[in-house]
C-alpha cells in the first residue's frame, strides 16, 4: 500500500509541475481576468489549490485543522504563489508518503524513500 501513496504523490507533484509551467506562459492580464471560474481567474484557482495543499498536508501532518476559507487569497504575488504551491506540493508528498492506510481504516504512520517525481 506504501508503494501506492508513493505513486500519488509523485504523481501529484508531476501534475501540479506540469500545470504551473504551461500557466507560467500566459500573460498576466489573461492570468487575472475574471473567466467566470468558480474562483474567477486562473489566480483564484491557483491559490484555491494551494489552500486546499495547506488543507491536506495539515491533515497529513496531523496538524491543527485550518481555517482558511477555500477562495482565500494566500498569495497575490504570482511569482510567490508558484513557488509556495511547488513548495508545498513537495512537502505534501513527503507526508502523503509517510501514510499506510491498514485495512478497516486505521491510518498509520511510517517512514519510507520515495523516489523521484515522474520525468
Amino acid at each position: 500500500m506504501q508503494h501506492y501513496f508513493a505513486m500519488l504523490a509523485r504523481y501529484h507533484l508531476w501534475a501540479t509541475e506540469k500545470i504551473l509551467d504551461q500557466i507560467a506562459t500566459i500573460s498576466e492580464e489573461d492570468y487575472r481576468q475574471d473567466r467566470g471560474l468558480f474562483f474567477d481567474s486562473i489566480h483564484g484557482t491557483l491559490n484555491h489549490m494551494l489552500v486546499a495543499e495547506l488543507h491536506w498536508y495539515a491533515r497529513f501532518t496531523e496538524s491543527e485543522p485550518l481555517t482558511l476559507a477555500l477562495n482565500a487569497e494566500v498569495e497575490h504575488d504570482r511569482p510567490a504563489l508558484d513557488g509556495a504551491l511547488r513548495t508545498n506540493v513537495a512537502h505534501e508528498r513527503g507526508a502523503m508518503a509517510g501514510l499506510y492506510l491498514w485495512p478497516g481504516g486505521t491510518t498509520v504512520r511510517h517512514t519510507v524513500d520515495v523516489p523521484q517525481a515522474f520525468g
